[in-house]
């Protein structure tokens, strides 16, 4: 490594660059992932419902969407 970039981890290394979650901020990381989870599934089920001919109804839709929910979380029924 050159000098500056050493120099730089070395910095870094000495301000301790490992960042204290608080339950707040894990509060938060769990509420985005599960967010990200359910926008995942409903993009998956609309992708699925309009490769298959687009013939489903919101409540067949909806029940489509969960299964894509529950396996993307590893749950099975």
């Amino acid at each position: 490594m050159t000098k500056k970039i050493s120099a730089a981890h070395d910095a870094l290394d000495e301000l301790g660059t490992t960042p204290v979650k608080t339950d707040d901020d894990k509060a938060y990381d769990r509420e985005r992932d599960e967010q990200y989870l359910r926008r995942t599934a409903l993009d998956l089920a609309l992708s699925f419902h309009k490769n298959n001919g687009g013939m489903l109804t919101a409540p067949q839709f909806m029940a489509q969407a969960q299964e894509f929910f529950a396996f993307i979380k590893g749950e099975t029924k």
